[in-house]
């Protein structure tokens, strides 16, 4: 009987998400097309939850709408909370930590109850399939694969156009078979029995004269369909099926074929734009939309950019692309942070799992298991490609081990929603997630109140990674660990970005900062990290960090010497002593000195550069630390003599810094000798060229090695009339 407090309000008859279909009138919850027993204060609060979907409601609202008149418990709405969680996944009713609930499943209207299960499929041929972009090279391999095996199964992410290209297929394969070729649409079935019924009813009769049968959209029914086609295929000598599907069937017979995103363009400007498929699509959809369109030169860089925002994802394009009228070029690409909200359509001969890319992630996102879920969202923290490992520290913990996770990570790699990039042999593979998968699953992580969590565990792996990478660096093979470095880039920065908001203070985001020195010293493109680590200094107590912040000064001043910002890099330096002096660092203090010393000689400061690196030697020469010092020592000196035009006494201070780095077996300092040598190499005797030639070389070759782009330009700069060098 309904419960007197609650009544749906302007809900439509039936309501689908997921494996369920909610019936409000009739207060009933069908699971699988099977209707299951929730009490009556559970169904009022799925109600009230339906009818806020919008937004989150906060657990004394629930309390009163549910309960209305009565004092319960806060416990009894989390009780019934849990009840509805088991039938209808973790997903679809979120957490929101410290203000309530939300409903979080893509609800969408069902226009009428599921249809018998023989009646569920069209026995005729597909429609006639839409225009094809960049598929040429599929279509052909795909023909072969028909003509060889007899279980295709083409798989790929939601949206990525695995329909159009079986209906395309289909079309050009119908000749081949007697019986011609039936297309069966899975999506509306809600039940694994329905599936054996809906497929037999299909082939009708003649399969055995020769049949290609289509089966459109396996992934919810997958193992209904494995079931059904392992016997089908051997009862049934001409059958031939042709599958579309998130994941595989896992069938020994069956081939998998994977569809990657549309090509994105190889080049600048507008002939290379229209020679990709991205392009060419999103062009044809936005002047189906809109006859005036036109794609020019003025226009090529946005369209581009929102083709590579969308992954090149084909769902995402042709929604972006009629969005344009509306929006304009400029609006659309200012917009795509909202890709989830922004890119829907009305058209009603869409499926609804199409009608929007929130919608078509739904679908997929509700066939996920609880732990698979769990990494899903995880691993939204991630930031461009990351390793296997990384995954499995960042989402393990809170109720998943190491294990658990990697099989999830399967299992996502499987379905498409992670995507695995192919690697080298004996190089870790390299994992990712689009953007536009990024983008929901991290609304989903929000909504867990997991957020904090993840960021943190990001931020001690990316710790450990450049710890152990830093030792390295120091030794005479330092090229494999600047690889492993640059293959974390996009994390590493988000990790310096993030640090200063952590649980965990500042502590992991200084270490960070220190362990990526050198690294920073021959990579581009930081300026973001170094404003992140400049904000994150301004945030730290000096006092309590000791001579970590002194060090973290130290490092961020370093790469602004590099880079020339010598006025700019001097302050810190400054400070940086200052506070190894305060804490009693005296390694930090000389270090901090001697990076001083070069930052002054530039700016025309030479006789306080000599003063104060006077005063550094003194220091340096009493620490166990000195002959690791000595090398920068000696070549500040010769940078100063170089700055106050005394070439003939920087010659043999190089050649001491260039043995004193060899015998250390410390290639990365090699380089800065080997410089300054060929530096000086013209104006020194004829018979020093050869000599010249050979630091020349040495400098390039390293520069090569560690892939350094500041190195090259130096090499460049020191051998500008020296062609083949």
């Amino acid at each position: 009987m309904p419960s007197p407090g609650h009544s749906p309000r302007d809900l439509p008859a039936d309501l689908a998400f997921g494996r369920c279909l909610l019936r409000p009138a009739a207060r009933q919850l069908l699971v699988d097309g099977r209707p299951v027993a929730v009490g009556a204060r559970a169904f009022d609060l799925l109600l009230a939850l339906v009818e806020r979907r919008e937004r989150v409601v906060g657990k004394d609202e629930l309390l009163d709408l549910v309960w209305p008149g009565v004092v319960v418990e806060e416990n009894n709405l989390q009780v019934h909370v849990a009840a509805l969680r088991k039938h209808l996944g973790a997903g679809a009713i979120a957490t929101v930590s410290g203000r309530g609930y939300r409903f979080a499943a893509e609800l969408l209207p069902a226009a009428a109850p599921p249809a018998p299960p023989a009646a569920a499929t069209p026995l005729a041929g597909p429609a006639p399939a839409a225009p094809l972009f960049g598929r040429e090279h599929d279509l052909q391999t795909l023909d072969y694969l028909l003509q060889a095996h007899r279980l295709v199964n083409i798989v790929g992410a939601g949206g990525i156009g695995k329909t159009v290209l079986a209906r395309a297929v289909a079309t050009r394969q119908a000749g081949r078979f007697a019986q011609g070729m039936r297309f069966v649409d899975l999506s509306p079935l809600a039940r694994d029995p329905d599936v054996a019924p809906a497929l037999d009813a299909a082939l009708a009769a003649g399969a055995d004269a020769g049949l290609l049968l289509v089966l459109d959209n396996c992934e919810h029914r997958a193992r209904a369909v494995a079931a059904w086609a392992a016997q089908a295929l051997p009862a049934r000598a001409g059958l031939r099926l042709l599958a579309t599907s998130q994941e595989p069937l896992r069938l020994p017979e069956e081939q998998v074929y994977r569809v990657t995103a549309l090509a994105l363009p190889a080049g600048p400007g507008l002939a290379a734009a229209r020679a990709a498929s991205a392009v060419r699509l999103f062009e044809a959809r936005a002047r189906a939309a809109d006859s005036a369109f036109v794609l020019g030169e003025d226009q090529v860089a946005l369209v581009v950019s929102i083709c590579r925002q969308l992954d090149g994802v084909a769902l995402a394009i042709e929604l972006a692309a009629a969005r344009v009228p509306h929006l304009g070029l400029q609006g659309l690409h200012d917009r795509l942070h909202q890709r989830l909200r922004l890119l829907a359509t009305a058209a009603r001969d869409v499926p609804p799992r199409q009608r929007s890319l929130a919608a078509a992630l739904g679908w997929s996102h509700a066939l996920l298991s609880d732990a698979e879920q769990k990494v899903l969202r995880r691993l939204a923290v991630m930031a461009g490609p990351f390793s296997p490992a990384s995954a499995q520290a960042v989402a393990a913990g809170d109720g998943l081990d190491g294990g658990t996770v990697l099989d999830a990570l399967g299992s996502l790699v499987e379905r498409s929603l992670v995507v695995a990039e192919a690697a080298a042999a004996g190089v870790e593979p390299r994992l990712r997630l689009l953007e536009t998968v990024r983008q929901f699953a991290r609304e989903r992580l929000a909504e867990a109140g997991e957020e904090a969590g993840c960021r943190q565990r990001h931020l001690h792996r990316m710790v450990a990674l450049a710890e152990q990478a830093a030792a390295a660096l120091a030794g005479p093979a330092p090229g494999a660990a600047l690889a492993r470095l640059d293959a974390e880039r996009d994390n590493l920065l988000a990790a310096l970005a993030s640090s200063a908001q952590g649980p965990d203070g500042v502590v992991p985001g200084l270490r960070l900062l220190v362990a990526l020195h050198r690294w920073g010293l021959h990579r581009e493109g930081l300026a973001p990290a170094r404003t992140a680590c400049a904000a994150m200094l301004a945030h730290a107590d000096a006092a309590g960090q000791g001579a970590l912040f002194g060090r973290a000064l130290w490092v961020l001043a370093e790469w602004g010497v590099a880079l020339g910002e010598f006025d700019a890099a001097t302050p810190g330096l400054e400070r940086c002593a200052a506070e190894a002096l305060a804490c009693g660092d005296a390694v930090l203090q000389v270090q901090a000195q001697i990076s001083l010393v070069a930052a002054l000689a530039q700016q025309g400061r030479q006789a306080e550069a000599r003063r104060l690196h006077e005063q550094a030697l003194a220091a340096a020469r009493g620490l166990a630390q000195w002959p690791a010092l000595r090398i920068a020592a000696t070549l500040a000196q010769a940078d100063l003599e170089i700055a106050s035009g005394r070439t003939d006494a920087a010659r043999p201070l190089y050649e001491e810094a260039l043995r004193l780095a060899r015998a250390g077996g410390d290639r990365l300092a090699t380089l800065g000798p080997l410089l300054g040598l060929a530096r000086l190499a013209p104006g020194a005797a004829p018979a020093s060229a050869p000599l010249r030639a050979q630091w020349l070389q040495e400098a390039q070759a390293l520069a090569e090695t560690l892939d350094s782009a500041p190195a090259r330009r130096l090499v460049a700069a020191a051998c500008p009339a020296s062609p083949g060098v």
